[in-house]
């Protein structure tokens, strides 16, 4: 089966979980939050980072590619949307 890819969404964040925890919440548990981060919101756990990066995710504010390997996630890219200046 060939690799497909599909955006980071409510739809796929079951995936994107599944893999980022098989992987200790990357980096020590950061769930790859840092760029969404406002002044004051650092140094957390990893429990809170799932939950920050759930609800940006299921309010269409984070922004990733997800990699597929039939029903599993097996990798992502994630991008940031910077205003227009």
């Amino acid at each position: 089966m060939p690799l497909t890819a599909r955006p980071l969404s409510s739809q796929t964040w079951p995936a994107f979980a599944r893999l980022v925890e098989k992987h200790g919440g990357i980096f020590g548990g950061c769930w790859c939050i840092s760029f969404h981060l406002e002044p004051g919101e650092g140094k957390r756990g990893a429990a809170t980072y799932r939950a920050m990066k759930e609800v940006r995710v299921r309010e269409g504010r984070a922004h990733a590619a997800l990699v597929f390997d039939g029903p599993n996630a097996v990798g992502w890219c994630q991008f940031c949307r910077f205003p227009k200046f």
